[in-house]
Parts: C-alpha cells; sequence; structure tokens
C-alpha cells in the first residue's frame, strides 16, 4: 500500500496539532504532552516524511546510476542506509 500523497501540512486542531495530506485528511495526530515547542517540531518532521523519502529515493537512484564500482564501495554503508529507510517507509 502507498502512502497517502504529499505534500502533508500540519495544523492546530483543539489541543492536538494534526498533520493532513493532501486531500484534507488526517494522516497523524500529535498530543501536546511534551511541550508544545517539540510536538510542532515532530510534527513538522512527521509531514516532511512525503519529501524526505521522495528526495532518498531520487538520490539514491543518481548514486546508484552515476557511481563507478570504486566510488560505490566507499558510499555503500550510506546507500545500504538509504534502501533500508525506504524499505522502511515503504512497508
Amino acid at each position: 500500500m502507498k502512502h497517502t500523497p504529499g505534500p502533508w501540512e500540519v495544523s492546530k486542531d483543539y489541543s492536538q496539532l494534526r498533520v493532513n495530506g493532501a486531500d484534507g485528511e488526517a494522516v497523524a495526530y500529535t498530543e501536546t504532552c511534551v511541550g508544545l515547542e517539540r510536538d510542532q517540531a515532530n510534527a513538522r518532521l512527521i509531514a516532511a516524511a512525503p519529501d524526505l523519502l521522495d528526495a532518498l529515493e531520487e538520490l539514491l537512484e543518481i548514486v546508484l546510476a552515476r557511481s563507478p564500482e570504486g566510488f560505490l564501495s566507499v558510499y555503500r554503508l550510506m546507500t545500504d542506509k538509504a534502501q533500508a529507510a525506504i524499505k522502511l517507509a515503504q512497508l
């Protein structure tokens, strides 16, 4: 199943921060229990998820397509982490 299309935006909903998908439907809620500043930062990070995933997928595609084998061996750990993060996001 594919995630809700971005961009996602943060809005205030009573005592919660609400993360909305492009269609206006709620994707996530964060309770304002840790402190408003941290809750806002958490909500912004959640809202950035689709853009972060898109950027990571594009970056990985470019690196894998244009890198000579020696270059890839140096950055193999980074590409492995990127692929793992993408896989986790797409479960």
